[in-house]
């Protein structure tokens, strides 16, 4: 082999590299199982409060849309309900004045009389 100097360089190569892998070890190497239960902690704590953080977000979320729901239904059946009421209501009335005619009694004596609480 000849002697040109680059027997030197490889021997530097592999001190570099050799202290490049021990750096690269330490900071790559498992922490202590203490070390390690505190950062599983800490990172679980963080994450339960990112939890609930969504979780409220996703309760305000839900309230104002089910907001939105009830009065949207409110509008829609409102009118349907008082439309429904106006045509039963003529209807109840002449059901209770046939069977007040059938019983022989008047509407003034079908309201209720005042109770024992009342008289007193």
């Amino acid at each position: 082999m000849a002697k040109d100097g680059s027997g030197g360089s490889f021997a530097l190569g592999v001190i570099i590299g050799g202290l490049a892998g021990a750096a690269a070890a330490l900071l790559l190497a498992p922490k202590k199982g203490s070390e390690t239960r505190s950062d599983l902690l800490e990172r679980s704590v963080t994450m339960r409060s990112r939890a609930e953080e969504f979780a409220a977000q996703a309760r305000t979320q839900a309230q104002d849309r089910a907001a939105v729901g009830v009065a949207t239904a409110r509008e829609r059946i409102g009118p349907a309900y008082e439309g429904m009421r106006e045509r039963v209501t003529p209807v109840v009335e002449q059901v209770n004045a046939r069977i007040n005619r059938k019983n022989g009694t008047s509407e003034a004596s079908t309201e209720e009389e005042p109770s024992q609480a009342e008289k007193a």
